[in-house]
């Protein structure tokens, strides 16, 4: 009889180890393609809701009546944006959106927003994911974080070293930032830089106002605030430019000052006068001032309690806010380790300090 042999062979091992080998490989490569793809979607997704409740936002305020001066920052609240007393119910049948928001003329200039799990910041008629909503027990003011705004990414203390992060006019790579006003519950953060990125940046000539947008007859003779500080908005512009868009670098508020030193009683629409912080005004010794963080790396700050001071910075940093009545003058926080006014074209006090807002997922 013949021996019928079978033309059927069955994967040997290595053949099959072959394959799964090469599947493997496939969904190493597959896998993080398509979470990527459904991402991007999630956050177009989250896009889209933010710029049709901003549009819902300027049609409610377009037909509301209570109010005529609409102008301010409003926190959002369910269905409604409050401000104080004023509560204004805004129509809008997308997906719930929390946070707050500047208006200006009837429409949202400014907006710290977070819907379908990503924070988000509105400016300049653009939206921009920050990252994926994370809630995290409250940094305390003056928590010293490692930030590289060029690519809104956390880095290490090492990497700010390697960097010389807190020299003054350094403006890129890893730096030293603080946080300040953040809650428990708040998903995004706001951090200030340690350092002046620029030195004597504002009002220092008619030709500096006017390229910044205003006119010769605003200026006068010296310079004044009635369309804020707009050069010393323009000088953070040009520092800032290569940062992410998203991190929506600003000039900290006087009243952002007040809350973090305790001055209870302080209101640039009101107030008059500045203060110390906590009773700086003595000599005392390096890094004893009270909140000696917020006004490290000025000129002869030492003196006055400061962490380190830099004999090549100003005696200062700019805020965003003018003395009420008072066109000719604008607030800064001082080398003394305290918060004054000096005349808008006083160029050596007003150096350039950012503020910038991020998830604190980045920070994670």
């Amino acid at each position: 009889m013949k021996k019928i042999v079978s033309k059927n062979k069955g994967f040997t091992l290595i053949e099959l180890l072959a394959v799964l080998t090469i599947l493997a490989v496939i969904a190493v490569i597959t896998i993080p393609l398509f979470t990527n793809v459904i991402d991007n979607a999630r956050q177009n997704s989250a896009k889209n809701n933010i710029y049709g409740y901003v549009k819902a936002v300027a049609l409610s305020l377009e037909s509301n009546t209570a109010d005529d001066d609409s102008d301010g920052v409003y926190t959002i609240n369910g269905k409604n944006i409050v401000k104080d007393a004023t509560s204004i119910l805004i129509k809008y049948k997308g997906d719930d959106v929390a946070g707050e928001l500047t208006i200006v003329d009837e429409e949202v200039e400014f907006g710290i927003f977070k819907t379908k799990g990503y924070d988000l910041i509105y400016r300049d008629d653009a939206a921009y994911v920050l990252g994926k909503s994370k809630s995290t027990t409250a940094y305390a003011d003056g928590t010293a974080v490692y930030f590289n705004p060029d690519t809104a990414t956390k880095c290490t203390q090492s990497e700010y070293n390697s960097n010389n992060g807190s020299a003054t006019n350094k403006k890129s790579g890893c730096m030293r930032w603080y946080t300040f006003g953040d809650k428990e519950n708040d998903t995004t953060i706001k951090m200030i830089l340690d350092h002046n990125t620029s030195n004597s940046s504002a009002w220092v000539s008619k030709a500096d106002y006017i390229a910044a947008g205003g006119t010769e007859a605003e200026y006068g003779s010296s310079g004044n605030n009635t369309k804020g500080p707009i050069t010393v908005t323009k000088k953070l512009k040009d520092d800032t430019k290569n940062w992410k868009q998203e991190l929506s670098s600003r000039l900290i508020t006087a009243n952002e000052i007040a809350a973090i030193t305790n001055k209870t009683t302080f209101n640039s629409s009101t107030t008059n006068g500045g203060y110390y912080f906590k009773g700086n005004s003595n000599k005392i010794s390096v890094g004893t001032g009270a909140y000696a963080w917020l006004y490290s790396y000025l000129n002869t700050c030492e003196e006055y309690g400061c962490n380190k001071q830099d004999q090549s910075a100003s005696y200062g940093y700019a805020t965003s806010d003018k003395r009420v009545n008072d066109e000719k003058r604008s607030w800064s926080v001082d080398r003394f380790g305290c918060l004054d006014y000096h005349d808008v074209n006083f160029e050596i006090t007003n150096g350039i300090r950012p503020v910038i807002i991020t998830s604190k997922s980045k920070l994670a």
